[in-house]
């Protein structure tokens, strides 16, 4: 597992940025991280984005993104876990949507849209274009509680 600090949400919801877990105690716990891997954005580096508007805060993900697919795509599969809006961000890269004019509204709506544990499979195709396959991992629901992704919010343009 690697930890990747560029792919945390927007900074500017936070009047507190967290303190993460150090790679110490994350394997006293007994994580099984990758001790050799080099993050895009240190911990430290990533807090000097305090600031960031919701467009530099999609493109440092977008950046991160990319730069993990040229770099350790070679590797097989990428499992990314991560926020809602760094899961939009990403979800409008591949879908060749516009990240320079997204709503306030719609920022402030990620959770509903991306519901907890929410999934989402694209598979790289030989043009290097990218297709979501909705159908590899069901949705779960739970009492009143389901994590499909709204796919209307997903496609929107």
């Amino acid at each position: 597992m690697c930890i990747e600090p560029a792919l945390f949400e927007w900074l500017s919801w936070y009047e507190t940025l967290p303190n993460w877990l150090s790679e110490k105690d994350l394997l006293s716990a007994q994580y099984k991280i990758d001790v050799t891997y080099k993050p895009i954005l240190s911990i430290s580096e990533i807090r000097q984005h305090r600031n960031e508007t919701s467009v530099e805060c999609y493109q440092r993900c977008i950046n991160a993104f990319k730069t993990i697919m040229s770099t350790q795509s070679e590797n097989g599969n990428i499992l990314f876990i991560v926020h809602s809006l760094t899961m939009d961000a990403i979800t409008r890269y591949l879908n060749k949507a516009d990240v320079t004019n997204i709503p306030q509204n719609e920022i402030n709506s990620m959770g509903g849209n991306y519901p907890y544990c929410s999934i989402l499979f694209y598979e790289e195709l030989n043009d290097k274009s990218w297709r979501l396959s909705p159908t590899v991992l069901p949705s779960i629901t739970f009492m009143k509680f389901n994590n499909a992704v709204n796919s209307n919010f997903l496609n929107r343009k």
